[in-house]
């Protein structure tokens, strides 16, 4: 698989008669209709680091979530001084900071900071680290120390974000932190 290209307009399908629950409890066993949604990949950041891909919510204990950064290929990218900070959507605050001071994007161009159960990842998460959503997550340029546990929202340094949760749901504080356009 080859990595999403910033600005790419892509579609997803899951396709009805490939699922099937595994509980007794049917009907239903399965989508009624295939279910298609479409999204576009952000635009490249300024220096060309992206929050490439979050998982906030794997099966089970939460043991293989991730945020995945990525350089657009160039590979071994300085890190130092950015900051991915947590933002928890219920208050429009700061829950966690990761200083990647020191740290860099392997040969492929890729930073992956994960969870236990995931294989390979250059930086350890806690499990669970990750809230479930409305959330957020950041990529700032900016010196960890402004980034406090309930420091309030702020754009100042942004470079990228992501936002997610449940569509029906979205949180309007964190939305500020999208271009326009996300």
């Amino acid at each position: 698989l080859l990595p999403f290209t910033a600005g790419e307009a892509c579609t997803v399908t899951i396709r009805a008669a490939a699922i099937h629950d595994t509980d007794s409890d049917d009907p239903p066993d399965g989508l009624a209709a295939d279910y298609t949604w479409p999204f576009q990949v952000a635009p490249a950041a300024v220096d060309g680091i992206l929050i490439n891909e979050v998982d906030s919510d794997t099966p089970g204990q939460d043991t293989a979530e991730f945020i995945e950064l990525y350089d657009g290929g160039r590979g071994h990218t300085d890190l130092s001084g950015l900051v991915v900070v947590l933002w928890n959507g219920s208050n429009d605050s700061v829950y966690g900071t990761i200083d990647l001071a020191g740290q860099q994007t392997d040969a492929e161009g890729t930073f992956v900071l994960g969870g236990s159960a995931l294989p390979g990842a250059d930086w350890p998460l806690a499990d669970a680290a990750l809230q479930n959503g409305p959330d957020a997550v950041a990529l700032y340029e900016a010196d960890p120390a402004a980034f406090p546990n309930g420091a309030p929202l702020t754009t100042i340094g942004l470079r990228d974000a992501l936002v997610y949760g449940p569509t029906d749901a979205p949180d309007s504080g964190l939305l500020t932190l999208l271009a326009a356009g996300q």
